[in-house]
C-alpha cells in the first residue's frame, strides 16, 4: 500500500492528508469536507444546546424550580427576554472567535518554506485555532452538564434548576 501526500485546501487553511490505495479507503474529498465544516457543526450543537437550555429552564420553572444563575434570575418569567439574552451571549462568543479564525486564515502558507517558517506558522496558526475550537468544546461540555441538571430536575424534581 503506497502512501502519497496530497494537499487539499479547505476554506483558507491547508490540510495535508494521505491518499491510500486505489479503492479509495481515505477519500480526499470526504476528509476535506469534514475538516471544512467541523467548526460549523460545533456552533450548531452549541446553538441547539442554548435553545434546549431555554426550553428546559422554562419547563423547570413551571414545575416549581428556580434559576440558579443570579444574572438570569430576574428574566426567567419572560421567555422572549430570556431568549434574547441567550442569543446575545451566543453571539458574544461567536463573533470574537470567528473574527480570530478569520484573521488566522489570512496568514499565508508556503509549502516550500523552511522548517523554521513552518514551525512559526504552526505556532501562530494552529495553536490559536486549536484554542478557539477547545473553547467552543468547553462551552458545549458546560451546557451539556447544565442540560443534565435541568432534565434531572424536570424528570425527578430534585435539586435546583
Amino acid at each position: 500500500m503506497e502512501h502519497r501526500p496530497v494537499r487539499y485546501v479547505s476554506g483558507s487553511y491547508p490540510i495535508k492528508i494521505f491518499k491510500c490505495n486505489n479503492q479509495g479507503l481515505m477519500n480526499g474529498k470526504t476528509v476535506s469536507v469534514l475538516k471544512k465544516y467541523h467548526r460549523w457543526i460545533l456552533w450548531i450543537i452549541l446553538g441547539l444546546l442554548y435553545l434546549f437550555d431555554i426550553i428546559t429552564t422554562l419547563i423547570g420553572v413551571q414545575n416549581g424550580g428556580h434559576e440558579q444563575s443570579p444574572l438570569l434570575l430576574p428574566y426567567v418569567d419572560n421567555p422572549l427576554f430570556l431568549l434574547g439574552i441567550k442569543i446575545f451571549i451566543f453571539f458574544l462568543l461567536f463573533i470574537p472567535l470567528e473574527a480570530v479564525i478569520f484573521l488566522l486564515n489570512m496568514i499565508p502558507y508556503d509549502e516550500n518554506s523552511s522548517a523554521i517558517a513552518r514551525l512559526f506558522y504552526g505556532i501562530f496558526y494552529y495553536f490559536p485555532y486549536g484554542m478557539c475550537i477547545f473553547l467552543i468544546i468547553c462551552v458545549i461540555v458546560f451546557y451539556s452538564i447544565v442540560q443534565v441538571n435541568n432534565l434531572e430536575f424536570i424528570f425527578f424534581h430534585q435539586s435546583l434548576l
